[in-house]
């Protein structure tokens, strides 16, 4: 069986609508609203052809698990959730097994790393996440600029050509990615492939 190691792990970005009202979960995030949706185009140099990914926040729970209906056009969608309180954000979260992958601290430093284990096709993997940068600037897609965006850089052990830069502000999101994802079939070695994340639009 093909394992994609792409798409199931992100965050957010532009616009305005009724759900600047609604409670964030975490003062911190204030981007984390539900009803929030972001919508972005992916490309990979696998694939012919370049598929929308939607995220939209279901719902926030008491517990700071943040639950996301994450559409792929023509593939389906599926339920992921997220995490965040007063001193971090995951982007990947389990409310099941108690496990949640830092993406970013209140307080990013440039060079702070750190790691967090999980089990992916029955291998333990270790996934590294790095402060690359503070204070970048990124258009959005209507045209204004979120110079608050921290750059992060991902990596993962037993992929050594395996990254992912993440560029996400504490206003709007994750707002870029670009990297390289891999699939691997079975005992075969894995193949590696240009991908990249493009923000076209939010719904906050």
């Amino acid at each position: 069986m093909a394992n994609y190691f792409l798409v199931f792990i992100f965050a957010i970005y532009a616009g305005i609508n009724e759900n600047t009202n609604m409670p964030s979960a975490s003062s911190e995030f204030p981007f984390l609203k539900a009803g929030n949706e972001w919508r972005f185009r992916m490309s990979t140099s696998q694939m012919p052809t370049k598929v929308e990914v939607v995220y939209k926040i279901s719902s926030i729970r008491d517990d700071g698990y943040i639950e996301v209906e994450t559409r792929f056009s023509g593939l389906g969608s599926e339920t992921i959730f997220w995490y965040a309180d007063k001193k971090e954000f995951s982007d990947l979260a389990s409310p099941e097994d108690g496990y949640r992958i830092t993406l970013l601290k209140v307080n990013p430093v440039v060079n702070d790393t750190w790691s967090s284990t999980m089990e992916e096709e029955g291998k333990t993997i270790t996934v590294t996440r790095k402060v690359a940068s503070l204070n970048e600037s990124i258009q959005l897609p209507d045209k204004t600029v979120a110079k608050d965006c921290i750059k992060i850089h991902e990596t993962m052990s037993g992929y050594p050509q395996y990254f992912k830069d993440i560029w996400i502000s504490r206003t709007y999101g994750i707002v870029y990615i670009k990297g390289k994802g891999y699939v691997e079939e079975d005992d075969e070695p894995p193949q590696y492939f240009d991908l990249e994340y493009v923000l076209i639009s939010k719904s906050f």
